[in-house]
């Protein structure tokens, strides 16, 4: 019959044009700031220590 041909990949692309917004090439991202701290060593050491506390006694239930 006379069906008209499907076009296929760039085909189609070619006659779309150029880009609307060019793509700026990909870069690694830098954090200029230093990691903040947001507990001492002494509150982290007390977490620690807390949650040695509850594993030794009250332990935990590992169902399978």
């Amino acid at each position: 019959m006379s069906e008209p041909r499907r076009k296929r990949g760039a085909e189609r692309t070619s006659h779309r044009g150029p880009a609307a917004i060019p793509q700026l090439p990909l870069r690694r991202v830098q954090n200029p700031y230093p990691p903040m701290a947001l507990l001492s060593a002494d509150q982290i050491e007390a977490i620690q220590q807390a949650s040695m506390h509850i594993l030794e006694n009250f332990g935990v239930e590992v169902m399978s």
